[in-house]
């Protein structure tokens, strides 16, 4: 079994000046796994990361990045929703990615990964530095749960 892990790496010929860059959304659990490749600018993940950095405030805190639709003309839409699952503390998120084909190639998948708070943080600060340097690959596992 492999471990649970997000990973975002830029793919395909990318300009530096124009600041939009393909990338690449790989997720996992441990048993399932996902990814998904788009059109971004690596800025778009900044509110993401800073919500995470102090996730989370309250109960009902929650911090979300989306990306393409589920309907319309968008090819592809992932999404990771970051919540508390429980009151011990106990944070999942949740991956959902759909490529938004209609043939014999259709694939979406949506699972959680489970962690802690601190592990949520850490999420935000490793998106914040793969900002700064998105030629990196940015590579997040959650420590295993002391549960």
């Amino acid at each position: 079994m492999h471990e649970a892990a997000l990973r975002l790496t830029t793919i395909g010929e990318n300009d530096p000046e124009d600041g939009v860059l393909q990338v690449e959304l790989a997720a996992t659990d441990g048993r399932f796994s996902a990814a998904a490749g788009f059109y971004t600018n690596a800025e778009y993940f900044s509110d993401f990361a800073r919500a995470l950095m102090d996730f989370p405030k309250t109960r009902a805190d929650q911090a979300v990045f989306e990306i393409g639709s589920l309907t319309g003309n968008a090819n592809c839409y992932a999404r990771l929703r970051v919540y508390l699952r429980d009151e011990l503390g106990h944070v999942a998120v949740e991956v959902q990615i759909d490529n938004r084909r209609e043939d014999h190639h259709r694939a979406k998948a949506m699972f959680n990964i489970h962690c802690e708070a601190a592990a949520s943080n850490r999420l935000g600060d490793s998106l914040l530095r793969w900002i700064s340097a998105p030629g990196q690959p940015m590579i997040w596992q959650p420590e295993p749960e002391r549960i």
